[in-house]
């Protein structure tokens, strides 16, 4: 279950308690010799967010179920099926060429992203002694307990190692476009979301695959009329709060008629659109027959050559327009 974490709160334990605890962790292992607990601890504070990450994702699935049930007892004024959709996707010969590049661009920036921050942690572990060293002249004229001293020593070592690693990791994140725990904890936000089980349109609302439901008005950024491809896409301006894309794709064999009819009334304000238009069919050549034999022109009520007298194979001769 996908799902967006956008609350001041979640942002404020991801971003700021993150760094201070892995930091508290790492400096008490140091102090009491006894690494184990301290890596137990770490272990707890990752099972503990990913609790609290699991518990808002069941949340807002039972929260879409039943503004979806609400939504189907009443009337809706069109529904596209799976079928429906599937069919109007066969003609999308891009499509793949399309998840490809996507795929590629996305895991060239985590790898980026990655050495990165391999590079600030071997740079940053050489100074480690360095800076520790430092703190500790800097705390040595207090009148604390020495062990009080050697914690404050390593935990402020430690944080400023964490707090960068965090802020590469935040500013690499949001400059290739990758997510980050702040924004979403999908890895395919820069793709389309094709809802692929149904497509309904209310009045006031559609629901993909009958889950997730889009109210009006919706805050769009463009929308493209694909008529070659046969698809709506919706640029939201940023993910719903129930639905972490931003790209929402609707297949269908009537681009033109979706979006005049529904989507174009879901907008808030008017919006770019990009209309590409369905090659017109090239008109078809006229058949012309000539004779296999001595290649005089042929109509298509005759049997015989008039040049040759041979009987003509039009079996053969009309397999080569089909």
């Amino acid at each position: 279950m996908s799902y967006t974490m956008t609350s001041k709160p979640m942002t404020y334990v991801l971003w700021v308690a993150t760094p201070v605890a892995f930091a508290a962790f790492f400096a008490w292992g140091q102090v009491i010799k006894n690494y184990w607990m301290p890596i137990g601890l770490f272990i707890a504070y990752f099972i503990l967010i990913f609790g609290i990450s699991a518990y808002a994702g069941y949340k807002s699935y039972s929260r879409n179920r039943r503004e979806g049930e609400q939504y189907r007892r009443r009337q809706a004024l069109s529904r596209l099926t799976g079928d429906d959709i599937k069919k109007a996707m066969e003609r999308d010969y891009e499509l793949p060429k399309e998840y490809s590049a996507l795929s590629k661009k996305m895991f060239l920036n985590l790898g980026i992203m990655i050495v990165l921050l391999i590079a600030v942690l071997l740079v940053y572990s050489t100074l480690f002694n360095k800076i520790a060293e430092v703190i500790s002249a800097l705390l040595g004229s207090t009148s604390m307990a020495q062990s009080t001293v050697e914690f404050l020593r390593y935990f402020i070592t430690y944080l400023i190692m964490f707090g960068i690693w965090f802020a590469v990791f935040y500013v690499v994140a949001r400059y290739t476009g990758l997510p980050y725990l702040s924004q979403n904890t999908s890895m395919m936000q820069n793709m389309p979301y094709i809802p692929t089980k149904s497509i309904t349109f209310y009045k006031d609302a559609v629901i993909f695959d009958d889950l997730y439901v889009l109210k009006a008005p919706l805050d769009a950024d463009s929308v493209m009329v694909d008529e070659k491809r046969r698809f709506v896409e919706i640029v939201l301006k940023k993910p719903m709060s129930n639905l972490p894309y931003r790209r929402l794709r609707i297949y269908t064999r009537d681009p033109r008629g979706v979006w005049e009819k529904y989507v174009s009334k879901y907008l808030e304000t008017q919006v770019k659109v990009e209309e590409v238009k369905r090659p017109e069919p090239e008109p078809e050549k006229p058949r012309e027959y000539r004779c296999p034999y001595c290649g005089a022109l042929l109509s298509e009520d005759w049997e015989y050559c008039p040049k040759c007298g041979r009987k003509i194979p039009w079996d053969e001769l009309r397999k080569a327009y089909e």
